[in-house]
């Protein structure tokens, strides 16, 4: 019985929290030492009835968040509520996370319990002592021989103005620079947030990294983005094989990537080996499809009957959309080992054979 109304009672819950949306979900305010702050946002009632909520703030600023005592909201209704932030004279600066939860009353329901889902977040931002800026670096995967913007979004998280701002950008591949951009001085005001971007022409597809150092009145902060370029390329990373035993049918494995943004269709592999002065195909490989700049090892077969012991030439070949890409490759074909069981068992045979032998002579002998 107390199982069933529990459940029944959670099935309530879950019911009130679908039916209650709040807009915006998070709020974000700029909070200034000794100043008082406000926030709004608005809820709606989907039910069919009306109900009726207490506020509760919570987290690091749940003292100084002044809230309306009760809100009734009206059935398939938007609801403006509005809040307060006290003035505080000195926390430490950053980002501090509060929240108001919607706790449904006594009656509206039947149940009393915080409302899934129809929590707000509430981000205030104190300054720092001085002169200090956040942000962050702005570039997307792109495609080979495409200009691309490369931005820097930046705001004023200080105390102070901020007079002479620019920003140097090294683009890097594998660790190493490839090109140097730089983006001219600006000024910043108090919360000020500007978005200044230039622009790099890009080249080789492959891995990319850009570092940003900005500069402002005598200081300096750095962030870093990485990206990829793209071109509709797969490339052959590696081939892989165990030991191939003369007479066996034995795994060839081939190590690709794609290099595109895209998904690229149809790929296959294929294993050739030189044998008396010709190529001749050994396997291809299932066709498959590469999601973007995924990896893959395909597997091929190589048959070594009537392949004498030695290393042989070969390449693989992988084709995909019109295209390919090949890689040479030297396989050894060796002579197959016994293993421990099979000598054993040699060894034993022969034994038995010499006793017999043993045997027989001996038993002759005593005949004379």
């Amino acid at each position: 019985m107390k199982r069933g109304l529990l459940t029944f009672a959670l099935i309530i819950l879950s019911v009130s929290a679908s039916a209650i949306i709040i807009q915006p979900p998070k709020i974000e305010i700029n909070f200034q030492p000794n100043q008082e702050s406000y926030c709004t946002f608005s809820a709606l009632n989907n039910a069919d009835s009306s109900k009726e909520f207490t506020l509760e703030a919570r987290g690091y600023l749940n003292q100084s968040i002044v809230l309306e005592d009760n809100i009734l909201l009206e059935p398939q209704k938007w609801t403006d509520i509005s809040c307060k932030i006290l003035p505080i004279s000195e926390i430490p600066p950053g980002t501090h996370e509060s929240s108001i939860v919607m706790i449904e009353s006594q009656g509206s329901s039947g149940v009393v319990g915080a409302v899934g889902g129809v929590e707000l977040k509430i981000y205030t931002y104190f300054p720092y002592p001085g002169k200090y800026i956040d942000g962050n670096i702005i570039v997307d995967n792109s495609e080979i021989n495409k200009q691309i913007p490369v931005s820097v979004k930046v705001i004023n998280r200080g105390r102070e103005v901020i007079n002479n701002l620019e920003a140097e950008i090294s683009i890097k591949s594998n660790n190493e620079e490839v090109a140097k951009l730089k983006i001219p001085s600006t000024s910043l005001n108090l919360l000020e947030e500007k978005t200044l971007t230039t622009y790099w022409q890009t080249s080789d597809p492959g891995e990319y990294s850009a570092d940003a150092r900005v500069y402002f009145d005598q200081n300096h902060i750095n962030f870093e983005k990485k990206f990829k370029v793209g071109a509709p390329i797969i490339e052959i990373q590696d081939i892989l094989s165990d030991e191939l035993k003369q007479d066996t049918i034995s795994k060839v494995e081939v190590k690709l990537k794609s290099f595109w943004n895209a998904p690229i269709e149809n790929t296959y592999v294929e294993l050739l080996i030189k044998k008396d002065s010709e190529y001749i195909s050994q396997s291809k490989s299932s066709q498959t499809t590469f999601g973007p700049w995924e990896e893959k090892i395909i597997e091929v077969y190589f048959d070594t009957t009537d392949y004498e012991p030695k290393i042989y030439p070969g390449k693989v070949i992988v084709y995909y959309e019109g295209k390919q890409a090949e890689k040479e490759v030297m396989l050894e074909v060796t002579k197959p080992k016994l293993n421990l069981i099979t000598i054993s068992l040699i060894i034993i045979i022969v034994l038995l054979i010499s006793l017999l032998i043993f045997s027989l002579i001996k038993k002759k002998h005593e005949k004379k």
